[in-house]
């Protein structure tokens, strides 16, 4: 099972207190992932969380209000190193075209191994309280990198402009997301990827020129 616990140098620099704020962050995330891959998400409380970190339910709630944030902030570690390498090819100047089929597939193959996690991150864009869906935004760094793409393919003029990028790159992760998250807990292998690929590339008519 992945867990977090990379330090980066700049990390590494922090004065002792930052340093040990995030080690506990790390320590509350890695519990929070091992518990509900044990017990289900619904089955662990706050108070589970806490007891196995040995600290108390007030400090988890100070770094996670809810327990979907845990979830959000692992799936965003998770899909960081794709997202670099997508990143890198940007800055290289690959296509947007070619760069957006490769973000859309980032999420899908997330899918493989953490379906739920999955459902749940889809849940938070789409959540009924306004706040907690702008969490859900700020917190995925997979948005601005899309964001990002969908902008070089406009002033390139290979993605349509009628909508900004940062709007349209929220519709097509919802819209992914969502569908990747209806089917991501029925089927599996070939039959999810096939799916998903063919309601991907209807997306992708959809805002190539």
């Amino acid at each position: 099972m992945q867990m977090l616990s990379y330090v980066s140098p700049d990390e590494a620099a922090l004065p002792l207190r930052e340093r040990k704020k995030r080690k506990t962050r790390r320590l509350i995330i890695n519990t929070a992932i091992e518990l509900f891959s044990a017990r289900g998400f619904d089955a662990v409380t706050l108070e589970d969380i806490a007891a196995v970190c040995d600290v108390s339910r007030g400090t988890v709630f100070n770094y996670f209000p809810y327990k979907e944030l845990m979830i959000l902030e692992f799936m965003d570690t998770y899909m960081a190193d794709r997202l670099e390498t997508i990143r890198g090819g940007l800055a290289q100047g690959n296509t947007a075209a070619t760069l957006l089929w490769q973000a859309l597939n980032v999420p899908k193959d997330a899918a493989v191994q953490w379906p739920t996690f999955l459902c749940i991150t889809a849940r938070e864009l789409l959540h009924h309280e306004q706040d907690r869906a702008d969490a859900a935004q700020h917190s995925l760094s997979y948005l601005p990198l899309v964001a990002e793409i969908i902008a070089a393919g406009q002033r390139d003029g290979t993605i349509r402009d009628e909508t900004g990028a940062d709007e349209l790159a929220l519709y097509l992760a919802e819209a992914s997301l969502v569908s990747i998250a209806r089917n991501c807990t029925r089927l599996t292998g070939t039959d999810l990827d096939a799916l998903i690929t063919y309601r991907q590339q209807i997306l992708m008519y959809g805002v190539l020129k």
